[in-house]
């Protein structure tokens, strides 16, 4: 089973990994990696492989660090391979997506404690109703929050909206009712 780590575009990465025995029983603590046993291929442009002591034994694990360079990419898969003759572990691989940047697979900054939606968030999404009014998303959200949960009044002619101060009218939509169905207008 492959695993995918999580790392920040363009930002020097380490990851950590286990290598198994042949058998693949169990860990193997004690292997050292050679020039071609590491090769990476970013976002399918062709293979690349690292230096000969790319990787660090941790004990029981070990950690591989990736360049700032080499974490300008979307998706970055990385394989461990013994090229020895006789090998002394069993082949592993695991995928590294990026985040935090616009070219990353992830845009979102899993490192900032606050959101902006602007440009490439949920403002973008627009619509335009029959009568050519155009809203954003968000704004479409907040209007029917308020028609939910805020102050509403309804005559035999209009429905009107509050603020939160219960006073200023948001808006304001026609009402009409022939006997059999009772109609509500746009809302302005």
């Amino acid at each position: 089973m492959q695993s995918v780590i999580l790392r920040k575009y363009g930002e020097e990465a380490t990851v950590d990994f286990h290598l198994f025995e042949v058998d693949g029983v169990d860990f193997r603590v004690d292997a050292t990696s050679a020039t071609g046993d590491i090769t990476l291929n970013r976002d399918e442009a062709g293979v690349e492989t690292l230096d000969a002591d790319a990787f660090v034994d941790e004990g029981t694990g070990y950690s591989l660090v990736l360049s700032a360079a080499e974490m300008t990419a979307k998706r970055i898969h990385v394989h461990i391979i013994d090229q020895t003759a006789t090998k002394v572990w069993l082949d592993t691989g695991f995928v590294v997506e990026t985040y935090g940047h616009a070219s990353a697979m992830h845009i979102f900054d899993l490192d900032s404690a606050t959101v902006t939606l602007g440009a490439t968030g949920l403002d973008a999404i627009a619509t335009t109703d029959p009568a050519g009014v155009a809203s954003t998303f968000a704004e479409m959200v907040v209007q029917t929050w308020r028609y939910f949960f805020k102050k509403t009044t309804l005559t035999a002619t209009e429905l009107k909206t509050y603020a939160d101060d219960d006073t200023a009218v948001n808006t304001t939509s026609t009402v009409s009712d022939n006997g059999t169905t009772q109609t509500k207008g746009t809302a302005s």
